[in-house]
């Protein structure tokens, strides 16, 4: 099932943005993946919501992306694609 929205970083970094209603629909095949997915990316992805309205996800790992520099980017791209 193909979700979100998928976008790239000036440093190549692929990842999708995910709607607060995508990731209401498709959170509980995420969580119960426990070899890929950590309550740590649930917390995540809530953070992300509140911060810029989408869910990130590496698009390759499908996993909650933390690293600072990357989301300071894609919350600027996020922000102005709305």
């Amino acid at each position: 099932m193909e979700i979100g929205k998928r976008m790239k970083t000036s440093w190549g970094l692929e990842f999708i943005a995910i709607t607060p209603e995508e990731w209401k629909k498709v959170k509980p095949q995420y969580e119960a993946d426990r070899f890929n997915w950590m309550p740590y990316d649930s917390q995540l992805m809530s953070i992300h919501i509140a911060n810029c309205g989408y869910g990130i996800l590496d698009a390759e790992y499908l996993t909650a992306i933390d690293d600072e520099g990357y989301l300071a980017e894609i919350y600027d791209m996020l922000k102005e694609s709305k």
